[in-house]
This record gives structure tokens, sequence and C-alpha cells, in this order.
């Protein structure tokens, strides 16, 4: 009926309690996943044996890390590694453009886009580039992850066109205006008209524009400007009508608008010219002549008029015919005077 009795202390400790966060990556990253610290073993299920651990799945993976603390009491926790897709980035078909001109580029694939050379933004941009270019398109889906694509725009250089160069006509005349540089199809404007050269004979002073386009359909363009010179207004006065054996004075009156007359050439009529601006002249026969006066302006425009002169005849005095009388008779003179004009 004897009794003993022992008694022992039993500590019972608590596993450890533990947290590991998930994270999202894009395929081909890595994710760097992290246990407490202050555990003294630690065995990632992916086989790492420190509190921290880069991994780069394939796939959306799970990971658990056991733990071991100083008692020798094991948590475990696990994190899932979410693997998203990169988006498919697509920037479009290579485009041609012509020199100055812009190509719009359109990009696919994502939610957000970049383009670099640039620094544009935008699912659409519009690009104006002086040479072959190469774009990059930088495409983010809604998890953040990137893709690029690239696209080339070719840049044509504008045919070079060179025309006739600046010219001036007189009104009413015209002039050939020529491509000197420049192959392709032509349009001249005003008018519309599709050859290398044409003939013109504006009423007003018109720049002429060709438009060269070649097999790509890029333009090239010249101008050239056509001065219309009006022409003098040529008239002229004079004191006629005289007699035979005066002189008529010529007096030039023509009007150049814009300019002057720096040229005369009078024709009389009777074979007899002059060059003064303002001539006399005598014919020696009398009658109706027609003149004439040429007028060159300081442009070179030239324009003339006709008028008539009338010379009229001396009068015609007549005594009668040679007589004889005795001396001291007297005599009777019937003295006649006549004239005779004519008259074109």
């Amino acid at each position: 009926g004897c009794l003993s009795q022992v008694t022992h202390t039993v500590n019972v400790h608590s596993n450890p309690s533990l947290t590991v966060n998930g994270t999202q990556i894009c395929i081909g990253d890595q994710a760097i996943l992290t246990a407490p610290a202050g555990y003294s073993t630690y065995n990632w299920s992916s086989g790492g044996a420190s509190n921290s651990i880069s991994v780069s799945p394939p796939l959306t993976t799970n990971y658990t890390v056991t733990v071991t603390d100083g008692n020798n009491c094991s948590g475990s926790a696990s994190a899932t590694v979410t693997v998203n897709p990169l988006p498919v980035a697509d920037a479009g078909t290579p485009q041609t453009i012509c020199q100055g001109t812009s190509a719009i580029l359109h990009a696919s694939g994502g939610t957000q886009y970049s383009w670099a050379p640039g620094s544009l933004s935008g699912s659409s941009v519009s690009v104006s580039p002086s040479a072959n270019t190469t774009y990059t398109v930088t495409v983010t889906s809604a998890a953040n992850c990137t893709s690029s694509d690239t696209v080339s725009v070719s840049v044509n250089i504008l045919p070079q066109v060179d025309i006739t160069a600046d010219a001036s006509i007189c009104y009413g005349s015209g002039i050939t205006l020529n491509v000197i540089t420049g192959t392709g199809s032509f349009n001249w404007t005003p008018g519309n008209i599709s050859s290398s050269s044409i003939n013109v004979s504006p009423t007003a002073s018109t720049t002429y524009t060709l438009t060269v386009t070649d097999g790509i359909g890029c333009s090239g363009m010249d101008s050239v400007h056509v001065t219309v010179n009006p022409l003098p207004v040529v008239t002229f006065s004079q004191n006629g009508p005289v007699c035979l054996n005066n002189s008529i004075a010529f007096t030039d009156q023509t009007l150049v608008t814009g300019g002057t007359a720096s040229q005369w050439n009078w024709s009389f009529g009777d074979n007899a010219t002059s060059g003064i601006q303002n001539p006399s002249h005598t014919y020696a026969l009398d009658g109706t002549y027609n003149v004439r006066l040429i007028v060159r302006s300081n442009s070179g425009c030239v324009d003339s008029v006709t008028n008539q002169v009338t010379v009229n005849p001396l009068p015609v005095f007549s005594l009668g015919n040679d007589t004889t009388i005795c001396f001291n008779l007297p005599y009777t003179l019937n003295p006649s005077l006549s004239f005779s004009f004519t008259y074109g």
C-alpha cells in the first residue's frame, strides 16, 4: 500500500504560423517569393533552402515552403505565382509615302502603345519621316506585360521639276512654256493641260504651275510667272491741212500704262520717214497722205495708228494772155484766180 510520485513538466510549443504572398509575372520574367525571416530551416517545394527564392515558371505554379523553428517545430505556407502571357504586338504593314507627306501607323494587341522613334503613344499615330525609317511599337497588356513589333516606312523622293523662267509678253501675244527637268505625268494649271509644253496667251499677268507625278504617285511642282505688259495707246496730232510748201508739225500723244514710249517710227506717206518723237515734214506735192506712227514702249510692246493729212495746192493767178498795143492806147487787164483741191 505504499505510493511514490514523480512529476515532470512537458512544454508544448505551437507550430510556426507564416504567410507567403503570391505574385503575378509575365512569361519569361522572374518572381521573388519571401518567407518570414528567423526560422532555423527553410524547405521550398522547388528546392530552395533560404527564406527567399527566385522562380521563373512557364505556367502558373503553386509553391510551398516548410520552416522549422528553434523548438524543432514546423509550419508551412503556400503562394501562387500567376504567369500572364505576353501580348501579341502587331505594328501593321509596311508603308511607302512621298517625301513631305505623312503615314498613319496602326498597332494592335494590347491596351497601351508606345512608339519609337518619336515618343508617340496610342494605337494609331501619324509620322512624317524624311528618310526610310523603322518604327518600333511596345504593346502593354492589361496585366502589364509587354511585347514589341516593328514596321518600316519607306520615303520616296519627289520628282525634280524645273520649267521655263519667268517671262514678259505684250498684250495679245503668246509664249510657250516648256519642261526643262521632270519626267512623269504633267498637269499645268490654270488650264489642266497634260503636256510637257503649253502655248499660253494670257490677257493679264498669270502664274502657271506644273505638277509632275511619277509612277509611284509622288508629285513635284514648279511655277512660272508670265507678266502681260500693255500695248501703247498710239495717237498723234498735227496742224494740217496746210498749203503746199508749208511744214506740218506732228505731235506724239501716245499713252503707255505703267511705262513710257521709247521709240517712234513715222511714215509720212511720201516715202519719207522720221525716228524722232515730234517731227515736222514738208510735202513736195499737194494731196492727201496717210501718215503712220509706230510706237515701241519701254517694255518692248508695239502698236501703231494711221491718220490722214491734207496739203492744199497754191492758187493759180492769171492776168490773161500776152498782147501788143500801140503807144499811149489804153488796155484793160482781166485777172482771174482759180483753185484746185483734191481730197482723198
